[in-house]
């Protein structure tokens, strides 16, 4: 069996990985290990890129724990009504209206996703060729071009199943300009509010316009995308490093940022369209049983993975957080495959 560190080497090893950290934690603390390649290490600042939910999903529950918002609230009551009408239209009826939070939290309301779609002009391709600002307009506008999925809510589950999903950015655009509606505060002042500055996350923040932004590949290019991401605070934009989002990931997983109870609440998971992710409330989930007949079929890893080859997750059978960063945008994939490799490797220690 290799090791973690024999792992690590041999995707740092593979090309267009030019610099990656890995960080690896139990909740006992029998367990530190890191690993750095190419002058990064698990101190130097990455795009953390869709990590950036968990703290969207973190403070969404701490306003629903303060009882300032709940998860049923429909989302138009945030908006001015000509702000969603016709952003879900689905068999000639619009549902912009019906949205609720938990709609948007799992995935759920059957929005087209504007980031992976090439048709929407705010793709990933359209940002990496021609970094710019987005506004939420843009952002709705782009969303409006393309067709809804599924009326939001289709085929409720039962059972830790949620019902149909779709994974899209918009759903976490729109939670932003929630908590910013709800809390009074712009995301960058929240996120350091209600989560860098507790669970001393000192390297961590929303880049906003003076902000410096770190650079990620794009197969053989090194590129940035620093106005997108001031853009998108609440969906894609966070800046931190592996070893201020083990802090986070423990603090999400043990209660720290909010009551357990919220765990059993956004369990509730549902197959999206891409790689082997299921979808909670905020989080992806792995099954593992599903891929390798070494783990057992209860098995889950739970956390979130980045664009850019970041990830983040928790192992809650082998009590593991895994964190790091491949830093290339060609690479989500190749981190899944280290990431589910480092679990199969600290299985029932």
């Amino acid at each position: 069996m290799p090791t973690a560190e024999q792992l690590f080497h041999k995707v740092a090893a593979k090309p267009f990985i030019f610099e990656a950290a890995l960080c690896i934690e139990n909740t006992c603390g029998a367990q530190s290990q890191s690993f750095a390649y190419g002058g990064k290490d698990i101190d130097t600042p990455m795009i953390i890129a869709s990590i950036t939910k968990m703290f969207t999903t973190a403070a969404i529950l701490q306003l629903c724990e303060r009882k300032d918002l709940s998860l049923d609230d429909k989302v138009d009551q945030f908006f001015d009504p000509d702000v969603l009408e016709g952003l879900h239209v689905y068999g000639g009826y619009d549902y912009s209206c019906e949205l609720t939070i938990a709609h948007l939290l799992f995935m759920t309301s059957g929005l087209p996703d504007y980031f992976t779609d090439e048709s929407s002009g705010l793709s990933k391709a359209d940002i990496l060729a021609h970094d710019r600002m987005v506004s939420l307009d843009d952002i709705l506008a782009a969303t409006k071009k393309l067709s809804a999925h599924f009326p939001p809510g289709s085929s409720a589950g039962t059972g830790g199943n949620a019902g149909k999903a779709f994974y899209s950015d918009v759903n976490f655009d729109l939670l932003g300009e929630v908590l910013k509606t709800v809390s009074g505060q712009n995301i960058d002042q929240l996120f350091a509010d209600c989560i860098f500055k507790p669970l001393g996350m000192k390297n961590s923040y929303v880049p906003t316009t003076d902000s410096f932004v770190p650079h990620t590949h794009s197969s053989v290019d090194k590129v940035t995308r620093r106005l997108y991401n001031i853009s998108c605070p609440a969906s894609a934009g966070c800046i931190s490093t592996p070893r201020d989002l083990m802090a986070f990931s423990r603090a999400f997983w043990d209660g720290e940022l909010f009551n357990s109870r919220w765990h059993e609440r956004i369990a509730q998971y549902s197959k999206i369209q891409f790689g082997p992710f299921y979808y909670g409330g905020g989080y992806m989930q792995i099954r593992p049983g599903e891929l390798s007949a070494s783990f057992d079929e209860d098995d889950e890893i739970v956390g979130h993975s980045g664009s850019t080859g970041s990830f983040m997750y928790y192992y809650p059978q082998a009590g593991l957080h895994i964190v790091g960063d491949l830093c290339q945008t060609e690479a989500p994939i190749i981190a899944t495959e280290l990431l589910m490799s480092l679990a199969e490797i600290n299985r029932g220690e």
